[in-house]
């Protein structure tokens, strides 16, 4: 399922009433009282406003975030940041709680590296220009095209007046935590303390060496039904990443009976949306097969194949993948198949790679608590 972001409104419309009335005739004394009464309403009109401003930004939470960052196993990033936070009084989509946040630094002993201290994970607004108003917002269930458990989001306005732009005051939302989900944190509430830990990975790749490398513009497959084979092998497909499996067909000289391949499921319990890359003895990616035949047993949509009659001859790459749509288990459960009349020598060169070799990696950790200020 892909997740998406709803876009909440952030203004709010206050106002005070006031009345207006007629005025009895004075005398010199009671105008003189008159205005002694006026002074002490008018003293006693700014202590309440005074007192009203106090109630609603005086923060009611407060918090701590430690974020670190390594580079290839070396240390960069090292700070903690103080949160406070005040009644946010904008639309939260029946939310347990949020509050408006103030992120201050009180520890950087990153290195020179550290650069930037991610405002997503951070709540800091003085790291990019864009970034302001942070609001956290916790549900401990939230209901959009599906549930989820423990989600925790932050929202934010974007700035763009120092660009020439104008200002959003959104909030726009970055997804932080849910259900202990793979691709973003953990979160959980223990009454009346919030707990969250993020962790994400950022690769850097070398773009010329890989898996994908399109020469010319791709084309897709024009298979319709299961064409099966007597050559075939199983494995699991990882659900969680944005890893492929990648094969190997060998087409011989002068070959020119029919050749397919075709990647179907094998278990309902772990099935998944598959499709498939494939590249040609010259390293180049010419097609892509999704949606080609209903998969065996039940997915999202149909399951990938290609034709390989009067290919080039050479050794040809099929890439599978998990496209991101319904999957039942972290790992899929599938088989390809080759439909030939000689030995294909249908070989797994990669299981669970990066399409593209990772030249380097910046490990992130976020870890974060609040809770309420007692009285």
């Amino acid at each position: 399922m892909t997740l998406r972001s709803s876009l909440l409104s952030l203004l709010v419309l206050a106002g005070l009433p006031f009345v207006l009335g007629c005025r009895p005739e004075e005398t010199d004394d009671t105008a003189i009282e008159a205005d002694t009464d006026a002074d002490s309403d008018a003293d006693a009109d700014a202590d309440a406003d005074a007192d009203a401003d106090a109630d609603v930004d005086s923060p009611v939470w407060e918090g701590r975030i430690t974020y670190q960052t390594a580079l290839d196993g070396e240390p960069v990033c090292d700070a903690v940041i103080d949160l406070s936070g005040s009644p946010y009084t904008g639309d939260c989509l029946q939310c347990d709680f949020a509050y408006n946040i103030e992120a201050t630094l009180v520890k950087d002993n990153g290195t020179a590296e550290c650069g930037l201290l991610n405002p997503y994970y951070t709540f800091l607004e003085d790291q990019v220009a864009w970034f302001k108003s942070p609001v956290l917002m916790y549900w401990k269930d939230f209901y959009d095209y599906g549930i989820y458990i423990d989600l925790l989001w932050l929202g934010f306005a974007v700035d763009y007046t120092s660009y020439g732009g104008g200002y959003y005051p959104g909030p726009y939302v970055q997804w932080l935590a849910y259900d202990d989900s793979p691709y973003y944190g953990r979160a959980t509430y223990d009454y009346p303390a919030l707990y969250w830990d993020l962790g994400y990975t950022t690769n850097y790749y070398d773009y010329y060496t890989g898996y994908l490398y399109y020469c010319y513009p791709l084309s897709g497959s024009t298979v319709s039904a299961n064409m099966g084979g007597t050559y075939t092998a199983a494995e699991t497909l990882d659900t969680t990443s944005a890893l492929v499996d990648v094969w190997t067909v060998t087409v011989p000289e002068g070959a020119t009976d029919p050749v397919y391949v075709t990647i179907d499921t094998t278990d309902a319990k772990t099935s998944c949306d598959m499709a498939a890359y494939l590249n040609n003895p010259d390293g180049c990616t010419a097609e892509g097969a999704d949606d080609n035949f209903e998969c065996t047993f039940t997915a999202p949509y149909p399951c990938p194949a290609f034709d390989l009659t009067m290919a080039a001859p050479g050794t040809w790459q099929v890439l599978v993948y998990y496209t991101g749509w319904g999957a039942n288990a972290d790992m899929a459960d599938y088989a390809i198949f080759v439909d030939a009349s000689y030995d294909p020598d249908l070989t797994l060169l990669a299981d669970d790679s990066t399409v593209y070799p990772i030249t380097s990696s910046m490990i992130a950790v976020a870890t974060g608590s609040g809770e309420p200020i007692e009285d």
